[in-house]
C-alpha cells in the first residue's frame, strides 16, 4: 500500500483549475493547426473533449485518490476549461453569453458527466494500492491504541489480543 501525504492537497485543486484553463486556451491554436492541416478545426475540439481532458482529470486522480477532491477538482477543470472557452467567444455584447452557452451543449455535458465517472472510478481501481493518509504505527493496535512498553498481550483500550513481538511490547531490565 502507498501512501499519498494529505499535504499534497494544496497543490491538487490549482493543478485541477491549471489544466482546465491550459486544455481551454490551447483549443484556439489546435483549431487553427487542424484547419490548416487535416481540413477541419473540429478535430481540435474533439481532442481536448475526448483526450486531454479525461488524461487530466484521471492523471490528477491517480496523484490524490480521494473522492471528494476528485469529484471537486474534476468540476473545477471543467468549468474553468468551459470558461476558457467562452472567453474565445466575440466581445461582450448580446451574442457572448448565447455563444458561451453554446458551446455547453450535450456532448460537453456527457463528456463531463464521463470525467466523473472516469475519475471516480480511477480512485475507485487505486483504492487498495493507494491511499491519501499516513502508514499505520506497525506497533499499534487496529484501535490505534500504541501497544510499547505494555506487559501483558491485551489491549488496554479495546481488550484485542496481540501479536506485537514481546521483545518491542515488553521494556528491558540491565
Amino acid at each position: 500500500m502507498t501512501y499519498v501525504k494529505p499535504g499534497l492537497l494544496r497543490y491538487v485543486l490549482p493543478a485541477y483549475l491549471f489544466g482546465g484553463l491550459l486544455v481551454g486556451a490551447a483549443v484556439p491554436p489546435m483549431q487553427r493547426f487542424a484547419a490548416a492541416h487535416f481540413g477541419r478545426a473540429g478535430y481540435a475540439v474533439a481532442f481536448a473533449v475526448n483526450i486531454a481532458m479525461p488524461v487530466l482529470v484521471i492523471s490528477l486522480a491517480a496523484v490524490y485518490p480521494r473522492l471528494g477532491v476528485v469529484l471537486a477538482g474534476t468540476f473545477l477543470a471543467t468549468l474553468v476549461f468551459l470558461i476558457t472557452r467562452g472567453l474565445n467567444a466575440p466581445p461582450l455584447n448580446a451574442g457572448w453569453l448565447r455563444s458561451l452557452l453554446g458551446q455547453m451543449g450535450p456532448i460537453l455535458v456527457v463528456a463531463s458527466i464521463a470525467y466523473h465517472l472516469l475519475a471516480a472510478g480511477t480512485v475507485a481501481v487505486l483504492r487498495p494500492f493507494r491511499r491519501v493518509g499516513h502508514p499505520p504505527d506497525p506497533k499499534a493496535c487496529s484501535c490505534g491504541y500504541v501497544l510499547i512498553g505494555l506487559t501483558s498481550d491485551r489491549c488496554p483500550e479495546c481488550g484485542r489480543r496481540q501479536t506485537v513481538p514481546r521483545e518491542s511490547a515488553l521494556p528491558t531490565d540491565p
